[in-house]
């Protein structure tokens, strides 16, 4: 089986974590990460910001973008309909 190297496990990493890898790409990652401390130690720091980025509060829509998308969907049922 072909093996990967760090740059690829990078690029990789938000699809493992999603589960969107399966099959040989999702074999190739575990793979690499079983031999690469420093893969792993990247994976778990993806790991905390996703968490610490979930727990933020949203901000607050500014009115004028509220306005823009109320008219822009308005816009949108008027041509549907």
């Amino acid at each position: 089986m072909e093996k990967i190297e760090c740059d690829v496990m990078v690029e990789r990493s938000t699809e493992y974590l999603e589960g969107a890898l399966a099959g040989n790409d999702l074999t190739q990652v575990i793979d690499h990460l079983h031999v690469c401390p420093a893969c792993e130690i990247y994976l778990d720091e993806v790991r905390v910001t996703m968490r610490l980025a979930s727990e933020l509060p949203p901000e607050p829509m500014s009115e004028a973008l509220e306005a823009t998308l109320l008219a822009k969907y308005r816009e949108w049922i008027e041509n549907v309909a």
